[in-house]
């Protein structure tokens, strides 16, 4: 079961089929915790319970339909996907932030932001850190998500003071809302996988006939790799875009 797993949709998906269909493996390590935000009618939502012996993830999801989701699987910590208002997140990576340091970059957010940052963990600061450069260019974190431009440069400002803080980030990440989603790939790949449904859920399409897509750090079948330093935007508006973090420019 991949760590990381995210799916975006023009319009409503079991969150099932998506697992099926586009994780490598089904099954939660017996270990493992998990948890899954997704948004319904505009509301972010958590789902988190346990598992049985042998228990699926796609079991555990059966019954819950959405257009976007993070589902994050972990064995120490706090791996949680987190949400803000729509807004959905998750991470699966390296961030190394000692205590200290991780207590005065808080400190640094917008009071608003503050106040939504629990747990005070690297993931959830990295996360606050893109909300908060994209309330410095007065971007609305409204229902709809705002254009998918800004955010983009918001991700790039957020990762270019990360770096300036703390050093190098090594992981991946998936920030959706019901209208649009990012994926970014920092120093390790993420694989992509492109569907439609069909009456056995979802088939496997090129991207341009794309409806539903798939997001995990462990690859899985059918996915295509995003390569290292890039992010990928999805949007029920227009097809796919990457935008190469290293150079600065849509490719």
């Amino acid at each position: 079961m991949p760590r990381l797993f995210g799916i975006f949709a023009d319009s409503p998906v079991r969150l099932a089929d998506a697992v099926i269909h586009g994780a490598e493996v089904d099954e939660v390590p017996t270990a493992a915790r998990w948890g899954c935000a997704y948004t319904q009618e505009g509301k972010a939502l958590i789902k988190e319970q346990p598992l049985r012996p042998g228990m699926t993830l796609s079991g555990a999801l059966a019954d819950t339909t959405s257009r976007a989701a993070v589902v994050r699987c972990w064995t120490e910590g706090d791996g949680a996907p987190r949400r803000f208002g729509s807004w959905l997140w998750g991470w699966e990576g390296e961030l190394a932030v000692g205590a200290e340091d991780l207590r005065e970059a808080a400190a640094g957010l917008p009071e608003s932001l503050q106040i939504n940052l629990r747990p005070v963990t690297p993931d959830n600061l990295l996360f606050h850190r893109v909300l908060a450069a994209l309330q410095g260019l007065r971007v609305k974190l409204g229902f709809w998500g705002p254009p998918v431009e800004p955010v983009v440069d918001a991700i790039q400002q957020a990762l270019v003071t990360w770096r300036a803080h703390f050093g190098r980030i090594d992981g991946r990440f998936v920030l959706a809302t019901e209208r649009r989603a990012f994926a970014a790939a920092l120093g390790a790949p993420l694989g992509v996988g492109s569907w439609r449904p069909s009456p056995d859920g979802l088939e496997a399409v090129d991207e341009e006939e794309a409806t539903v897509w798939t997001l995990a750090d462990a690859g899985g079948p059918h996915a295509q790799p995003l390569e290292a330093g890039t992010v990928l935007t999805l949007s029920s508006e227009a097809r796919p875009r990457r935008y190469d973090l290293t150079h600065g420019a849509w490719r």
